[in-house]
């Protein structure tokens, strides 16, 4: 589910990626204006695309390879982990899988929606290595959270 998300990702961007190349391509040779930067601009967008398309295959490869942890008792990386989120206007449950990159994503199945968590992010790095029952504080000086562990 996750590989298919980033894959129609990849899939927009080439064409955001070839647009970007056939316009750095077709402007003039000589500037309109002396402001008239589209083909630099262009190129750049292209190379930006570029980048983030490698980066996005690489980490279809890496979920590829993602060796899945059946049971264990602590959360580690390919962890589904679901938290009790303390917040004191209204107290949540949400679940999260814990990858080693594409952090973010929205994963929708018929019993409960899972985003996507890696442990870069603060609560993916303050969840490594807990277990049922552990309270994690996760936030900065203002916006502190608890954050319990009910299932892994």
């Amino acid at each position: 589910m996750l590989i298919e998300q980033i894959s129609l990702e990849i899939d927009a961007q080439k064409k955001s990626l070839d647009s970007a190349r056939m316009l750095s391509i077709e402007s003039p040779g000589r500037m309109q204006s002396r402001y008239d930067s589209t083909a630099i601009e262009s190129a750049w967008v292209a190379d930006g695309l570029s980048r983030a398309l490698a980066e996005k295959r690489r980490n279809i490869e890496l979920l590829f390879n993602l060796r899945m942890v059946k049971i264990c008792d602590r959360i580690v990386i390919s962890s589904v982990v679901t938290l009790e989120i303390e917040d004191k206007v209204t107290p949540s449950i949400k679940s999260y899988f814990i990858v080693p990159v594409a952090s973010g994503y929205k994963l929708e199945t018929d019993e409960r929606v899972v985003f996507t968590l890696t442990p870069e992010a603060p609560l993916g790095r303050a969840l490594l290595e807990k277990k049922v029952g552990d309270e994690v504080i996760v936030g900065g000086a203002l916006a502190k959270r608890g954050v319990i562990v009910t299932i892994i």
